[in-house]
């Protein structure tokens, strides 16, 4: 990593005065412990972090402006070693949760980092742009800021502070997830993830009902920026505590995807990607990026085109690289024995495919708020499941173009298999949407019909089956109980079970699969049990799904 000049004079203040937050720079006291762990031999520099971790929680402190600096310099320690870490965690998740989150950060605690967030991050991923208020509290922009006196000070000021308590949030998150794959997280800092994230999960809700207090009076653009900081939290601490995300959680953060600010749907898209391309660069986690691979989708509905563009590009971009290390890993398994590798939807590689985020998008659609329910009048109007039909379409048109050695639509068995096996299952979670799951089931086999005929794919592949079994995600899915196996899955069944009217199940077939950034129409057809199917054009934005 890059870093800048001020660091070498940062380590020096930091490792050799005797208050080692002296510094008010987060960045340059984060950059400091990497420069003491780096530029000593081990035992020298775990006693010098050591040190510093117990000297840094013990004065922390919600009315100082150091307390910033602080707090990346814990979350450096933490990436660095730890056990170290463990020993203050309970400490520092009581600080941040019940103590700083909930402050009021005055002039004096918010002008000394206010030069550093308006100066940027310095790094290459994108963020959200700098509120005018972090520029510094009382600086002047335009004509307009002389005149608004003690109140747009006011406001500055509290804008800064809700910045500062986003990177405290962040610095928290850090601080849990060890550089090192190698490094065991200890008990300590597992419980302090898990305890962070059900408190993420609170600041995610947009609704200014939901909000905290301590954000009542807040314009959302300055919310948006704490939504955006829980949502980085969260992913930052998928990494090594995705067990520890409850689906609740999963869910709420996948609908960031929808949030009411623009830069904060865009941000949170590129942030998901790079967690994306985390979990796919490991052998062992091939799944948990379909699991997150799977929000990508939500931004089908996205009224801004470049952001949806993006999405759709991320997610294209994830199908194909997850085919190309699929098809390396079996040319690999297979050239000692002389076989020949080719990847033709079999069951033996289905887990490590990208098909595997049908589930886990499904589930996120079943568990939408928007989504009708059962027994809701608006269940009755098709027009409610419209954007449901354009994010299926959105998550599953890229899993049948042609990838490599991947023919077009090689896994649409696996795919209808799928979805037909989910229908012999129920939703875990605590307030289950089972129905939601099987009426989303049937549009996604309407879909996929729909996209085989236009694709003109070859057309046994509909009547095909998937030679392998399916396996679903654990934490998501549970078996039917013997009671409930004998009365699911026929159009009849389902309704006598539900209430929920089959014929009003959605197929859009499309009439052009067009290129990026062209109108797309769409027919809608009513799947009834009856012959009477009316049809009626809509438009949407093809936003790049096709290639």
């Amino acid at each position: 990593m890059e870093e800048d000049g001020s660091d070498d004079g940062a380590e020096e203040e930091l490792g050799g005065s005797q208050n080692a937050a002296a510094v008010c720079n987060p960045r340059a006291a984060k950059w400091a412990m990497y420069a003491i762990a780096y530029c000593q031999d081990h035992s020298s520099a775990r006693a010098e972090l050591s040190r510093l971790a117990a000297e840094l929680a013990g004065s922390l402190d919600s009315g100082e402006p150091e307390s910033a600096a602080k707090l990346q310099a814990l979350s450096a320690i933490g990436r660095l070693l730890p056990d170290v870490f463990s020993q203050h965690a309970e400490q520092l998740l009581i600080f941040v949760l019940d103590d700083y989150l909930l402050a009021y950060l005055d002039a004096a605690v918010t002008a000394p980092t206010g030069a550093a967030a308006a100066g940027g991050s310095g790094r290459s991923q994108p963020s959200l742009p700098t509120p005018a208020s972090l520029a510094s509290p009382g600086s002047s922009r335009g004509g307009a800021s002389g005149q608004t006196g003690a109140a747009g000070s006011s406001s500055q000021v509290e804008a800064a502070g809700v910045w500062l308590k986003g990177a405290a949030l962040k610095a928290l998150a850090a601080g849990c997830v060890p550089d090192s794959d190698a490094d065991d997280v200890p008990v300590e800092t597992q419980r302090m993830a898990a305890r962070l994230a059900q408190d993420l999960e609170g600041l995610l809700e947009p609704s200014e009902e939901a909000r905290p207090q301590f954000l009542a009076d807040m314009p959302d653009e300055v919310a948006g920026q704490l939504r955006l900081a829980a949502a980085a939290s969260l992913l930052r601490l998928a990494c090594r505590h995705d067990s520890r995300l409850t689906t609740g959680c999963y869910c709420m953060l996948a609908l960031v995807m929808q949030d009411n600010q623009i830069d904060v749907r865009r941000v949170f898209a590129a942030k998901a990607y790079k967690l994306v391309n985390y979990f796919n660069s490991r052998r062992s986690t091939h799944q948990l990026a379909a699991k997150y691979a799977a929000m990508l989708p939500l931004a089908a509905v996205d009224p801004v085109l470049p952001n949806k563009e993006a999405a759709a590009r991320m997610l294209r971009e994830w199908v194909h690289s997850r085919r190309a290390a699929v098809q390396a890993s079996i040319m690999s398994a297979t050239a000692a024995e002389g076989g020949s590798a080719d990847v033709r939807g079999g069951g033996s590689t289905l887990q490590e495919q990208p098909e595997m985020l049908l589930p886990y998008g499904l589930y996120i659609l079943a568990h939408h708020p928007d989504f009708p329910q059962p027994e809701e009048d608006a269940a009755e109007d098709v027009e409610c499941y419209t954007p449901f039909q354009y994010m299926l379409q959105f998550m599953l048109q890229p899993l049948l173009v042609e990838s490599g050695s991947t023919a077009r639509g090689a896994f649409v068995p696996a795919l209808r298999k799928m979805c037909a096996y989910i229908k012999y299952t129920a939703d875990k979670a605590e307030e289950p949407a089972t129905n939601q799951l099987y009426v989303l089931c049937d549009m996604a086999a309407a879909t996929i019909a729909a996209l085989a005929q236009r694709m003109q794919l070859e057309p046994g592949l509909l009547a095909a089956k998937h030679p392998g079994g399916i396996t679903l995600p654990l934490n998501f899915y549970r078996p039917l109980d013997k009671e409930e196996r004998g009365e699911t899955c026929s159009p009849g069944r389902l309704q006598r079970r539900t209430g929920h009217v089959p014929s009003l199940l959605l197929c859009y077939v499309p009439q052009d699969l067009l290129c990026a950034c062209r109108p797309l129409r769409w027919y809608l057809t009513v799947v009834a049990c009856s012959t009477d199917a009316q049809a009626a054009p809509c438009y949407i934005s093809c936003a790049g799904l096709c290639t």
